[in-house]
């Protein structure tokens, strides 16, 4: 990584003697070894990651000059398999990338966590871990999914970050005359990636490390904070026939009650996503009236939910959307049937984001 960053700055930035020339490289094993070289006064320009840069700063004399947070797409982590092994070892593969997602957002949650468990590992002090963590930055599995393996998602455009990353590292390498042809076979990127194990995880959720027991639902839903509740990622909306109520209120009739009954029916094949309650009125009235009716009927479901259905409190949130969000019309519908579809509580799936 430390040559291929040199190499990329002399391709991008057009340092001749670096694409052309030789005797410009003064190899290490490592990041720590290459600190002492700068330190000794062995080479003008030192490639270091972390710890050794937060240390390398503690000396007035040095200067950072550009950082991988500068970049994207240049330097970039990647979980590498054999053909034979993904053959032959497909689940411990799923497990080792649901858990390391699991590990990410354990640490994107508890930063304190993090920071003290990288003061036992390098030994550098608050400050330092501080300044060395602003530097870090973690893929989680939505950007992992629509960023670099291009699996798409309700809403957002998704991106082959991976194939272009590999592209532009076989033109960097050719261009400093560290290979002379293709080392894509067959000139083909998409032979060298597999996103089978990412979008399964990603359209699936972590769902082999979940235990659905009634013993463990407090675990696998544990309480969230409005923040957290803004953080998890939009899946879709459950398909429920209209859900009606007694005439002006928030009263569930019984109609209602037996299609909550076959929304919980279908939720059961989604057990590792949450629910948001949404409730919506028709147009007409006054909006504050509006707002405050379609609270009182996701309240409704929700306590319907959970008390007489069994559904983990945990797992549902509610919100009120009053006449703010009406439904489009859709073409050559009666004014009459399109009024009627509008007061609706609707079941939005949301996942939490790895």
């Amino acid at each position: 990584p430390s040559e291929h960053l040199l190499r990329s700055i002399s391709s991008h930035f057009d340092i001749q003697r670096i694409k052309n020339g030789s005797g410009w490289k003064y190899e290490t094993d490592g990041s720590e070894k290459a600190l002492k070289a700068l330190k000794k006064g062995k080479v003008d320009i030192a490639v270091l990651w972390e710890p050794d840069v937060s240390k390398a700063l503690k000396n007035d004399n040095f200067k950072k000059l550009l950082g991988t947070e500068d970049t994207k797409g240049l330097i970039v982590d990647i979980l590498v398999a054999g053909n034979h092994t993904i053959a032959k070892n497909s689940d411990m593969i799923e497990k080792l990338v649901q858990n390391y997602f699991l590990t990410l957002k354990y640490y994107r949650e508890k930063p304190d966590a993090l920071a003290r468990d990288v003061e036992k590992e390098t030994g550098l002090n608050e400050k330092e871990i501080e300044q060395m963590l602003k530097g870090v930055a973690f893929a989680n599995l939505h950007d992992n999914a629509t960023k670099w393996f291009g699996v798409q998602d309700i809403g957002v455009a998704s991106k082959e970050g991976l194939i272009n990353t590999i592209v532009s590292t076989e033109e960097t390498l050719k261009e400093t005359n560290a290979i002379a042809d293709s080392v894509i076979p067959d000139g083909n990127p998409y032979i060298l990636q597999t996103s089978s194990f990412i979008e399964k995880t990603f359209k699936f959720g972590i769902q082999s490390l979940t235990k659905q027991t009634a013993q463990t639902q407090t675990e696998q839903f544990p309480a969230l904070s409005d923040s957290g509740w803004q953080d998890l990622r939009d899946v879709g909306t459950l398909k429920v026939r209209p859900i009606t109520f007694k005439s002006g209120t928030s009263v569930i009739d019984f109609e209602g009650r037996e299609r909550l009954k076959d929304a919980v029916s279908s939720l059961q094949h989604y057990p590792n996503f949450r629910v948001v309650v949404q409730g919506h009125t028709g147009l007409r009235g006054n909006r504050a009236a509006n707002l405050k009716l379609s609270r009182s009927r996701a309240e409704a479901v929700k306590s319907f939910l959970v008390t007489d259905l069994g559904v983990n409190p945990n797992r549902l949130r509610t919100v009120g959307f009053g006449s703010l969000k009406p439904l489009p019309r859709n073409p050559g519908e009666s004014h009459r049937a399109y009024k009627y579809r509008l007061p609706r509580v609707e079941l939005r799936l949301v996942s939490e984001v790895y």
